[in-house]
């Protein structure tokens, strides 16, 4: 026995089966299963042969119809305060440009919070260490008053001594 053939009718089925497999996919991915492609229309001029270095066309036209339904179409999905929206070129360029602003202006703003702490920082040091030095002279004299006292201490001492031997 051989293998069967597949029936037009079952192919056919078949397709429609897929066709609408792949409505499903697109339709979870949120686009348009309906969307027809539309041909690239795109001008011609009609132009001699010549030297296009010493002649500038004048015939030449430029249709940016095209181009401008490109940057209208929605399909940049971005989430905005906790809301999905779907954004056009222009939309998103101005969305990204207006974070990067923003974030340059946080950044300007830690920057400056930033130099402020370093410059208070800089004078409590300041602060600090002037109060150090003025602490290690009043040790450096406090020792030196120190040793003047023990000096005078032994002075004293010696003399006392001197005074006991001569009345013994």
């Amino acid at each position: 026995m051989g293998k069967r053939k597949t029936t037009k009718k079952q192919l056919e089925a078949l397709a429609k089966g897929r066709e609408k497999q792949l409505q499903n996919q697109l339709r979870k991915k949120s686009r348009n299963p309906n969307y027809k492609r539309r041909p690239i229309i795109r001008e011609r001029t009609n132009s001699t042969n010549t030297n296009h270095s010493a002649v500038q066309n004048q015939n030449m036209k430029v249709d940016f119809s095209l181009f401008n339904k490109l940057l209208s179409i929605k399909f940049f999905p971005i989430e905005i305060n906790r809301a999905k929206e779907k954004l056009n070129f222009k939309e998103v360029i101005n969305h990204i440009f207006s974070k990067l602003d923003y974030h340059s202006k946080k950044i300007h703003a830690n920057n400056s919070e930033i130099t402020e702490i370093i410059n208070y920082l800089n004078r409590r040091e300041e602060k600090y260490n002037q109060q150090f030095t003025k602490l290690r002279k009043q040790i450096m004299e406090l020792k030196e008053e120190n040793e003047q006292l023990k000096e005078h201490m032994k002075v004293l001492n010696d003399n006392e001594s001197k005074d006991k031997i001569q009345k013994n």
